[in-house]
């Protein structure tokens, strides 16, 4: 009977400064290149669809929140619960204008896909340490008067119970999300 060899797994030591990581850069053949470059322009287009999807989601929104502004049992009930409406369009103006920015971005990107670049890691996070207080503030808020908004629909108001209000919920929900994982990400990045 043959002796079994054991068999022993080596772990790979990762590249901890960017030179190792370009020496394996320099490695790469031109079809793995080719290969990382397809489906970086595929990433690219899913990216563009998903950000079309969320435009028009948008715009129910805010066509929503118009209504809204007109229904007058709404705006009897927001007198006692007040919502604050005009900033939640505020809101959702700034991120369809985020959305078209992006788009604009990854049409960019599509554009000229192969540029080389990098950032020093310090301004990086100093840049998104920025970034997530100013989106917690300012999300956080929209889901709050989001809150205030939702406690003002009656069933019986006809203008109010849209079906477009659902969106707004999903999209409500979805940002309480983001706030607590934008936090979680604040407190990781500042014990770094």
């Amino acid at each position: 009977m043959p002796a079994k060899k054991k068999l022993v797994l080596k772990k790979k030591k990762s590249p901890k400064k960017s030179k190792d990581i370009m020496k394996k850069m320099e490695t790469l053949t031109p079809s793995q290149i080719d290969e990382i470059s397809k489906n970086n322009v595929n990433i690219l287009y899913y990216s563009l669809f998903m950000y079309a999807i969320v435009i028009l989601w948008i715009l129910g929104i805010i066509k929503y929140l118009k209504e809204l502004e007109k229904c007058d049992c709404f705006l009897e009930k927001n007198v006692e619960n007040n919502a604050n409406l005009k900033y939640l369009m505020y809101v959702e103006y700034v991120i369809l204008a985020l959305n078209i920015i992006s788009i604009l971005s990854v049409v960019y990107l599509l554009i000229t896909s192969n540029q080389k670049g990098g950032m020093d890691i310090q301004r990086m996070k100093m840049y998104l340490t920025i970034y997530l207080l100013i989106y917690i503030g300012v999300i956080g808020y929209f889901v709050y008067s989001f809150y205030k908004l939702q406690q003002n629909i009656d069933a019986s108001c006809e203008c109010a119970s849209s079906s477009f209000r659902y969106l707004l919920y999903i999209q409500a929900f979805l940002m309480a999300i983001g706030v607590f994982g934008s936090f979680l990400n604040l407190i990781k990045l500042c014990s770094i």
